[in-house]
């Protein structure tokens, strides 16, 4: 007959025989239910409707109680199964190997997962097309072979309207993409450096939404800059017209005008240079751009073109 001592042993054993794989179980079955959970709030009650903020604080909630609940379950099984085998002597090998496997699967399961939506290891060209598309603001995006082999990023409109068509290496992905270019223009190095980096800011304009890319291309020792606004070209050449450059709170004499468009920034991309003295001293100083007719302001970073230096 088994002693006490040995019954509680027996006990503890298969609560923590149940409860190691349990863990790791439990955590897959609450990120499920907490993306139903989610789902169901999306299709059911708020839709693409704001959602209000305690929602932030009811889906952690929610995914703690999806874990804590079979968790504990697993545990009490565990408990129970070795109140059952308190008369046998000794431990069912057969038992903890099954313990180590029931382990080692959700955790290759997780690891597998993770590896393949790009949280570990290197990233998908797709998830990497995704990421940047989101990014920018766009509502899809896609991979797509070119003539030459090589892979290409578009980005869709919520029409399924194609806007944007950037390739995958080195732009999105590379590690050498901020290597200078010898006689790379500067509207070819907005579009493959500064621009799949910036957030851009989105202005009502004129019954239009133009995205503003808040960052200018300067020279240094040189008076003109440039920056890009995505929109159509009547609301663009419009808000040439009106901006207005403000440096340390004043408005210096300057000039706006309006570029060619460049395509590898978007096919509704459209820079717009700007031409005031004293322009390669603005890193040390406030730089604003203000709209009058909407009293937006907001402030522009200066970066340079290192090829030009």
């Amino acid at each position: 007959m088994p002693n006490a001592k040995t019954i509680m042993k027996k006990r503890i054993l298969y609560s923590l025989l149940f409860a190691v794989p349990g863990f790791f179980f439990s955590l897959i079955i609450a990120f499920a239910l907490t993306g139903f959970a989610a789902g169901f709030f999306w299709i059911f009650v708020f839709g693409d409707n704001p959602w209000p903020e305690s929602i932030g604080t009811i889906l952690p909630l929610l995914m703690i109680l999806f874990f804590l609940v079979p968790w504990f379950l697993f545990i009490w099984v565990g408990c129970t199964t070795g109140k059952k085998l308190e008369t046998e002597a000794g431990v069912n090998k057969k038992h903890i190997l099954a313990s180590v496997g029931f382990t080692v699967a959700p955790i290759l399961f997780i690891a597998l997962y993770q590896l393949k939506v790009g949280n570990i290891g290197s990233k998908a060209d797709s998830q990497l097309c995704d990421n940047f598309c989101q990014q920018k603001g766009y509502s899809g995006s896609a991979m797509i072979p070119t003539e030459s082999s090589d892979k290409s990023c578009v980005c869709f409109d919520d029409s399924g309207r194609e806007v944007l068509n950037v390739p995958v290496e080195p732009e999105l992905g590379g590690n050498n993409f901020r290597q200078d270019r010898p006689e790379e223009s500067d509207a070819a190095y907005y579009c493959r450096v500064i621009f799949p980096d910036i957030r851009p800011i989105k202005l009502s304009y004129k019954d239009d939404i133009l995205s503003i890319t808040p960052t200018l291309l300067a020279h240094d020792g040189r008076s003109n800059a440039l920056f890009i606004v995505h929109g159509s070209y009547r609301a663009v050449n419009e808000f040439a017209k009106e901006a207005v450059l403000k440096i340390n709170g004043e408005s210096p004499d300057g000039r706006f005008s309006l570029m060619a468009a460049e395509t590898s920034c978007g096919l509704d991309a459209h820079f717009i240079g700007v031409d005031i003295p004293g322009l390669n001293t603005w890193p040390e100083i406030g730089v604003e751009l203000l709209v009058p007719s909407t009293k937006a302001m907001f402030d522009l970073h200066v970066r340079y073109h290192p090829i030009k230096q």
